[in-house]
């Protein structure tokens, strides 16, 4: 998708539509488990729907001789907002007292944090 209608349309497609579906998923403990179940699946595929094609724009864009110090630098930001997720949901969760809505609203934060992706693409030069 990204070779036909480019690598910052589908990511930033991709990166909003996983922030909707993840807004919606934390507040639908109610519903009935199967649409839930869906719901979750489609945002398991579009939260990490984005990843080959940033990994891919990142070696595409590093200068020949720093690939692989550019992939690795990458990886640390990454694996390092990996480590931080997690952890500032918990906090919500504390925050908000641990409940129904709590809930919704840690996935309001993941939600969040996924649309700062399509903001910092906006800012890059046109590839």
């Amino acid at each position: 998708m990204s070779r036909k209608f480019g690598r910052r349309k589908v990511v930033t497609a991709v990166m909003i539509v996983s922030a909707a579906l993840g807004s919606a998923l934390g507040f639908t403990a109610p519903l009935p488990y199967f649409l839930v179940a869906i719901l979750a699946l489609l945002y398991g595929i579009t939260v990490t729907g984005d990843s080959a094609s940033l990994t891919a724009g990142v070696v595409a864009v590093a200068p020949v001789g720093f690939r692989g110090t550019t992939l690795a630098v990458y990886s640390t930001i990454g694996f390092g907002a990996a480590f931080l997720g997690p952890l500032t949901v918990g906090v919500v969760l504390d925050f908000f007292g641990g409940n129904q809505f709590a809930w919704g609203m840690g996935f309001l934060t993941m939600a969040a944090g996924c649309l700062l992706g399509p903001l910092f693409l906006s800012r890059l030069k046109s590839e």
